[in-house]
């Protein structure tokens, strides 16, 4: 067994007062120090991508909706939406926040959330 699952053992054992089930919450209490300590590195190589798992996911979900999409792919890959105007598809995706204010400086934190 492996630390971490003995980790979420005791903890669930603690916890749980003999329901014998492990919860969310034990696990997200044992998972919370790793993310904390993991999240610059995790950051860096989100943002970074080098294995350009973003393209290949954002090419994946482009072809799934290919009668919504027209793709070219080539030496470069283009799309087209329903207006029918070609567009690169860029190593960098940009947002916008439709309404109201970012919340807070983690608004842009992939793991904003788990924490």
């Amino acid at each position: 067994m492996c630390a971490a699952t003995t980790d979420v053992t005791q903890n669930a054992n603690r916890t749980n007062q003999g329901r014998g089930s492990i919860t969310d919450a034990d696990v997200a209490a044992v998972l919370r120090p790793f993310v904390r300590a993991t999240r610059p590195l995790l950051g860096a190589l989100s943002d970074a991508d080098p294995f350009g798992l973003q393209a290949r996911a954002r090419l994946t979900a482009l072809r799934a909706h290919a009668t919504q999409v027209a793709m070219w792919e080539g030496a470069e890959v283009a799309f087209a939406m329903s207006n029918g105007v070609a567009q690169p598809l860029l190593d960098v995706e940009e947002f916008a926040l439709l309404a109201g204010e970012p919340d807070g400086p983690d608004a842009v934190d992939l793991f904003a959330g788990v924490a």
